[in-house]
């Protein structure tokens, strides 16, 4: 057994186990107790889910499973499907018990019953589950070694075969708890899986451990299994740490060290090895390059280390031995040996000296060791204090600083190690650096300052860095960017020579010691002696100059003699030139200033002058410059002189001038002649007009002529003439100005702008030409071959008289006193065809708010466009209402009985819009009440408390719940085709009554409306009149039992006349009314028993009558003939059920017209009161108790029919019977879907469940509604 066990944990491991675990997110707690939980909940709600991975999720492991486990899969596979077919069955049936419960025992529980009975079974099936999770085998345990084990186990057995199948064996969950008994067995879990098998890692060598197995199901777990004990093999001890030393002299070594975990074997001893000192110090690096050698076996935890060198250092490692065997050794560690206090050192040496600083350094002897520390001390002799301790520390070098500069500092060292310290060293002196000096002071000039040299003298440093300066620096800097040297020497002062005169000069000092040079003194300016300026350059222009003025600029000399410049002067001379031989005019000062440019005005144009310049600053004028020769420029003429106008005729005039009297100093190259007109508005007024602006002159001549001759010019208009004259230098003036004006001539050649024509006719409108001079009179138009004066001057005229559909050509001519003037360019067009006439208007068709209109014959096939007008005399004009080419058009939103005047016209693109048509009138209809909807059955009596309906497509009309709310009584007539009571039965009413009812026509007029209610029989097209009232309702109570019949409403209005319109019919409703079983099956025992139970009924509905009663007519009818007579007074609101209950007693037979509803109620009571009783029979007696309910109710539905009928002679039922019949009809109906649930599915559960809270709501809607009233 434990070989089998092996191998199919073996087999398992191989499918994809894994080999190590640990403890998983939302497992058991570390130190959690193994528990059910109370609330879990049952599995039966995943069954289909059990089910689907039964069937499709199988896993490899399981293929290579042992065989009986294969036989109890498959075993369990089908007792899992045949639990779903059971399930599904009971919940299609609604029983709550997985194999099943007696109906009648589930129809006879109440609902509170049923949830209990739920919960305790539902507790049953989690402790069945739970028991089966509990009987888990516990694990073995194999491959035990000192850090690991390997955990294996087997799904639970089989305890109940009933309870094993609800247990999908793939989804249990295996979860694997571990405990040590030193931890007083709090269990953690270390695996939660599906796997049978697991690997525990990182346990304790030598150590008893307890494993347990626990298995879950979904929400639920079993209890767990038995422990299973073992114990991890003992092995050898942990790495020990290394050891410590406690103390050492010169010749030994006190080590220390702790206990390793020795791993379930005790420690036997420890194993101390050592180098022997030959490793020259600590090693830190490969531990392989150590000879160690064993220092001693011991099993104490601390050794002394005798016999050994001094100041030396020693490795040690560290090794634990058990039964086992030795363990790692520790990590190597180095200790030295006490040593002998060292010999004197050398002194120390100065590595770096600085003005505060002295850096010393010594050298470290290999006798020193590596303990070994310095002591090193400084004196300043100065101060008094002697000796001070700078530094003391294992380096071989210090720096001394915050000294003082050019200071001379002893030293002395020692050494010092744990033996003791060595004796001082020699002493050594070294000295600070000096510090460079401080800057001298500001040079400064000493005796008089001359042109060319002058005496410079500073103040040395306040501070010289500690020691002498041992030389000065003089700079100087003429204004450039670097200073030139020209002094170093030990003196403060020196000359400066080799000077420029008036030129400042910078000079700064510096002085030089034996920390460095000094940074530069402050920078002082010495001016030398300056004298008169240089000669300046000559003055030159940069422009041309003028003819009256040139613009001369001026330049400083190159050397100013040392000062500035303060001004120049400029002289002036004038060279006249006679023959070709100069003659220089005398000089004349004409400039003195500072700016750098000058002016010579009053200069003479084209003459030759000359210039010279000098400079004056502090000292005096200089010299004065070269001369320089310019010649001003030539000057625009003076305005030509004497201009005049000759009149040569209407388009012609000759203009002269003569040349200017000064024309510039150069030669006239040009004459421009300007001319401008005077404005139109000018011509008629007797004064001379003022002359035009000048951006009214345009060019007419340009040319060396002094005359010219000017034509084609307008007539009869004023020109305006002005002149100038051109030479190089540029133009002169306008002369004066001078006008004339030209004579009278015929018009200009008008313009045609536009014309307009139609078929007969053109008009045409062109712009007026100009009159030049003359008024127009008239107008000359050619039209073809004739020609056209008009009357007066108006600049349109209509030509009539001519051809449709013919090409014009048309000019026109202005003409005034003078003459006529020239034609206009033509002018062509061709005039439309004749437009059509209007067609003759028709009305088509008429309602109350709408006209049909219609014209010609249908067809427009050259797409003539008509335009319909209509009067409307809020606006008193007529208006379009329909433009387009169709023939007819229809107005709407009118006024019924109201009269229209309308008006047509037709057009087309090419000859325009005709003349419109007479006027025609027409009137609108009177409104037609509106269309309803096919009528429905209000309420009828069935049989066995229901009733079938065809509508006009055949399909089934549901049947109406409840009854009218109008307090109103109901109309009611006979059918006369029908016959109405059954022979020998006395008054017993044969026929079957029914309620149709129809909506209101809704209309926006104030009249009455009336509705007119027709029948027609079976197929028969033919229909009668039954009715006509204000009413929306009507009963009828005599209709053939399985006839079919059609009804149909028309709404007809009353108008105030008396006329009636009757609107349109609704579309035919069609019923087929339900079949009475025959008289032969009526049983008297059931006439009594149904007579019995209606007489119970109506004392019932008399007693609940005595309360008030709200909105209802009663009509109460003595009869002489009966015994117990029933008065108004006594019985204020019974049923009139005054009849005596035998239907075979004789009575009178009275007409009567009674309302459905009434009838209907107390049949329905008694039908329901019988059918809850017989549908309660028929769950327990299946199919053939439903066959006899359903004849027994048929028969009782006729008895109670007939009983009603006999009670109700000349009565009006109250409609309170009607409400409890349908009510009783309603729970008749429930009890028997109650009773059959078990057969409905959960789609139609839930159509019943939302089906009958509907019906509440209206029933409950319709009693608020009923009792308001």
């Amino acid at each position: 057994m434990e070989t089998k066990k092996r191998k199919k944990a073996r087999k398992l491991t191989a499918n994809g186990t894994s080999h190590f675990y640990t403890p998983i997110p939302g497992g058991f707690p570390p130190d959690s107790a193994v528990s059910t939980p109370a609330h879990s909940p049952s599995p039966r709600r995943h069954e289909n889910q059990m089910n689907g991975h039964n069937k499709n999720n199988i896993r490899s492991h399981q293929n290579t499973s042992h065989h009986n486990q294969n036989n109890h899969g498959r075993k369990t596979n089908q007792r899992n499907n045949s639990s779903n077919n059971n399930h599904n069955s009971n919940s299609r049936t609604g029983t709550s018990s997985l194999m099943g419960s007696s109906e009648e025992g589930e129809d006879n529980s109440s609902m509170g019953g049923g949830i209990t009975a739920d919960d305790d079974e539902e507790e049953d099936y989690q402790n069945a589950i739970i028991e089966q999770l509990s009987a888990i085998q516990k694990p073995e345990v194999t491959d035990i070694t000192s850090r690991s084990a390997k955990i294996i186990w087997e799904a639970p057995p089989c305890l109940n075969e009933t309870t094993h199948q609800l247990i999908n064996m793939r989804e249990l969950r295996y979860n694997v708890l571990l405990s040590d008994r030193a931890k007083e067995c709090k269990y953690k879990s270390l695996y939660k899986g599906s796997s049978y098998d697991c690997i525990v890692q990182d346990l304790q060598p030598g150590q008893e451990y307890v494993v347990r197995l626990q298995v879950h199901y979904e929400h639920l777990q079993g209890n767990a299994s038995e422990p299973t004990e073992f114990t991890t093999p003992a092995c050898e001890p942990d790495q020990p740490t290394p050891p410590r030393l406690v103390m050492r002299t010169k010749n030994s070594l006190h080590l220390r060290w702790t206990n390793p975990a020795s791993n379930g074997s005790s420690i036997q001893h420890y194993l101390l090895e050592y180098d022997e000192g030959k490793s020259g110090g600590p090693v830190a690096a490969v531990q392989s390059a150590i000879n160690f050698v064993e220092a001693v076996k011991t099993k104490s935890k601390q050794y002394i280390m005798t016999k050994l060198q001094p100041s030396t250092v020693y490795n040690f490692r560290l090794a634990a031995v058990n039964e086992m065997g030795p363990s790692l050794y520790s990590h190597i560690c180095s200790y030295s040996t006490a040593d002998n206090p060292p010999s004197a050192p050398k002194p120390p040496t100065l590595q770096a000296v600085s003005s505060s600083s002295l850096r010393v350094v010594w050298e470290r002897r290999q006798s020193d060791g590596a303990a070994c520390v310095y002591v090193l001390q400084m004196q300043n002799r100065e101060s008094g204090h002697g000796y001070l301790n700078m530094y003391n520390g294992p380096d071989c070098s210090y720096e001394c600083c915050q000294l003082k500069r050019a200071t001379v500092y002893y030293f002395r060292l020692r050494a010092e190690n744990e033996a003791g310290a060595s004796p001082w060293s020699n002493e050594v002196t070294y000295k600070t650096a000096a510090e460079r000096p401080g800057r001298p002071g500001k040079p400064q000039a000493k005796g008089k300052i001359h042109g060319t040299h002058f005496r410079v003298r500073w103040e040395p440093p306040s501070d010289n860095g500690g020691m002498d300066v041992q030389r000065y620096f003089l700079e100087i800097n003429a204004g450039g960017l670097k200073f030139e040297r020209i002094y170093s020497g030990v003196e403060p002062e020196t000359i400066c020579d080799r000077l420029q005169p008036g030129t400042t000069y910078q000079l700064r000092a510096a002085c030089e010691g034996p920390g460095g040079i000094s940074t530069y003194s402050e920078v002082s300016h010495i001016t030398s002696e300056p004298i008169v300026p240089a000669a300046p350059p000559h003055p030159y222009y940069d422009n041309p100059p003028g003819p009256y003025a040139a613009v001369l600029r001026l330049e400083k000399p190159e050397y100013n003699g040392g000062a500035p410049i303060l001004e120049f002067e400029l002289q002036l001379r004038k060279i006249k030139d006679y023959t070709g031989s100069e003659t220089v005019c005398a000089s004349q000062i004409i400039y003195k200033g500072k700016d750098a440019y000058c002016v010579v005005k009053d200069l003479q144009p084209g003459c030759t002058y000359e210039v010279q310049l000098r400079a004056i600053n502090r000292i005096g004028a200089g010299a004065w410059s070269t001369w320089f020769r310019f010649t001003s420029a030539a000057a625009p003429p003076n305005s030509p002189e004497a201009l005049r106008v000759i009149v040569k005729s209407s388009t012609h005039l000759h203009v002269s001038w003569q040349e200017p009297s000064n024309c510039g100093g150069a030669p006239i190259i040009e004459y421009r002649l300007e001319s401008a007109t005077a404005p139109a508005a000018t011509l008629t007024e007797a004064s001379t007009p003022p002359p035009p602006p000048s951006a009214a002159f345009h060019p007419c001549y340009q040319g060396l002529q002094t005359s010219t001759d000017l034509r084609n010019l307008m007539p009869f208009t004023l020109y305006y003439f002005r002149v100038n004259a051109c030479n190089m230098a540029g133009v002169s003036k306008w002369s004066p100005m001078a006008n004339a004006q030209t004579l009278a001539a015929v018009p200009a050649a008008p313009q045609i702008k536009d014309f307009e024509f139609t078929s007969n006719e053109a008009t045409l409108r062109w712009i007026a030409p100009e009159c030049n001079g003359s008024a127009i009179t008239n107008y000359s138009i050619e039209c073809a071959d004739q020609t056209i004066t008009t009357p007066d001057a108006n600049t349109e005229y209509t030509i009539g008289d001519l051809m449709p559909e013919t090409a014009y050509k048309f000019r026109v001519q202005a003409v005034n006193a003078i003459g006529p003037g020239s034609y206009s360019p033509y002018a062509k067009l061709t005039t439309l065809p004749s437009p059509p006439m209007p067609p003759h208007l028709e009305c088509s068709g008429v309602g109350h708010n709408f006209i049909k209109l219609k014209w010609g014959d249908g067809r427009n096939l050259d797409f003539t466009k008509f335009y319909v007008e209509m009067y409307v005399q809020r606006a008193k004009e007529f208006q379009v209402v329909y433009s387009g080419t169709n023939c007819m058009c229809k107005v709407n939103k009118l006024q019924e009985r109201t009269a229209y005047t309308f008006r047509i016209c037709a057009g087309n693109d090419k000859a325009g819009v005709g003349e419109y048509s007479d006027e025609f009138i027409f009137s609108t209809s009177t409104t037609l009440p509106a269309s309803i909807k096919a009528p429905r059955i209000a309420q009828n009596i069935g049989i066995g408390g229901s009733s079938s309906g065809l509508n006009s497509n055949g399909g089934n009309v549901p049947n109406s719940g409840s009854s009218s709310a109008n307090s109103n009584i109901i109309p009611s007539g006979l059918l006369p085709e029908t016959p109405s009571f059954i022979t020998g039965f006395g008054n017993l009413m044969l026929g079957v009554p029914v309620t149709l009812e129809w909506q209101h026509s809704k209309n926006t007029f104030t009249d009455r409306v009336e509705y007119m209610l027709q029948y027609a029989i079976g197929k028969d097209v033919e229909f009668k009149k039954i009715y006509r009232g204000v009413e929306t309702k009507f009963t009828i109570e005599n209709l053939e039992p399985g006839g079919i019949y059609q009804f149909r409403v028309c709404p007809i209005r009353v108008t105030n006349n008396g006329e009636d319109l009757a609107g349109a019919f609704t579309t035919p409703f069609r019923y087929q009314v339900p079949q009475l079983p025959s008289l032969d099956e009526i049983d008297g025992n059931i006439l009594n028993n149904a007579a019995a139970a209606a007489g119970m009924f109506a004392s019932m509905n008399a007693n609940h009558a005595n309360g008030p009663c709200h909105g209802h007519a009663h009509h109460h009818v003595h009869h002489s003939h009966h015994a117990n007579h029933h008065s108004h007074h006594h019985n204020p609101h019974t049923h009139h059920n005054s009849r005596p209950q035998n239907s075979t007693s004789g009575s009178t037979l009275h007409h009567r017209s009674v309302s459905a509803s009434a009838t209907s109620g107390t049949s329905s009571g008694v039908g329901s009161s019988n059918n809850t009783s017989n549908n309660n029979n028929s769950n327990a007696n299946n199919s053939s108790s439903n066959t006899a309910n359903n004849s027994n109710t048929l028969l009782i539905g006729t008895a109670a029919a007939a009983n009603n009928h006999l009670n109700a002679v000349g009565h009006h039922h109250h409609h309170h019977a009607q409400n409890a019949g349908a009510l009783r009809r309603f729970v008749t109906k429930l009890s028997s879907v109650y009773s059959n649930r078990k057969r409905f599915t959960d789609q139609e559960k839930a159509v019943i469940f939302m089906v009958s809270f509907l019906f509440f709501t209206f029933l409950f809607a319709t009693l608020v509604k009923m009792f308001m009233r």
